[in-house]
């Protein structure tokens, strides 16, 4: 004989799998929201010193649209819209609290991140999240692009140090810049005309060496060399993920 169920316990299910349904498509529309706190308002944050030197060693005019501030000293050339803070003052050290949630959040999604190799030259990626088990690199004249929409989300836990070289490029097909996410462990090397998108969350030290192109927040635990960059239009610029006021900012 057929066995009903229960009125009352059909509409329980029902209910429950309306419920799980939607909580799985608010998960699918928003899968990966990296906490920032403070930090989110800087285009440079470090936890040690800002260095902005030209070839010669004279101050290098550098801008960070947002906030730009360090435990330690700043370069003379250093400016920001919102302001610089030097010696650890103003919100530098909840800033760099937020880092360190923000690092310790993108590293919990390690267990499900997909896999990639450490030359990550000419791959194309979508949304998610994405490890590598030890040191990354993008080769001279690469390309790493990634493919999407606004809403797209992606997410690079680096074990170790990674290493941009001279005109390697990220290219973002539809992706918003502030929602690629780069929690890099140690070291972070971005070489000449490199076109870098993206949050870098850095636990080592920071280094731009050379034209620098692209649209990126660049926060490390450690210090940060600005070195031989280009003072012309865009080149010399750090965006706050919280910035909105043009095209080429990260936050839409």
């Amino acid at each position: 004989m057929k066995q009903l169920v229960p009125f009352p316990l059909r509409r329980t299910l029902l209910l429950g799998l309306l419920l799980l349904r939607s909580v799985v498509a608010a998960w699918a529309q928003s899968p990966y929201q990296v906490p920032l706190g403070q930090a989110a308002a800087y285009g440079l944050l470090s936890g040690g010193s800002i260095v902005a030197q030209d070839a010669s060693g004279n101050a290098l005019p550098i801008q960070a649209l947002g906030k730009a501030g360090a435990s330690g000293a700043i370069g003379a050339g250093v400016a920001a819209t919102a302001g610089v803070a030097t010696q650890g003052g103003g919100t530098v050290p909840a800033a760099l609290s937020g880092l360190t949630a923000a690092k310790a959040y993108c590293d919990q999604l390690n267990s499900q991140a997909g896999v990639l190799p450490n030359q990550l030259n000419g791959l194309t990626l979508a949304g998610g999240v994405y490890s590598v088990k030890g040191d990354a690199v993008l080769s001279r004249n690469s390309a790493l692009t990634i493919s999407g929409d606004t809403a797209t989300v992606v997410i690079f836990d680096i074990l170790g140090n990674l290493q941009l070289e001279d005109h390697s490029q990220l290219v973002l097909n539809g992706v918003l810049a502030r929602h690629v996410y780069w929690n890099v462990g140690n070291r972070l090397t971005i070489a000449a005309y490199v076109t870098f998108e993206g949050v870098a969350l850095v636990g080592g030290t920071a280094e731009v060496n050379g034209i620098h192109m692209g649209t990126s927040a660049l926060l490390s635990n450690r210090d940060i060399s600005l070195r031989n960059i280009s003072p012309a239009v865009g080149h010399n610029k750090f965006y706050a993920s919280l910035r909105t006021t043009s095209a080429r900012t990260i936050c839409a």
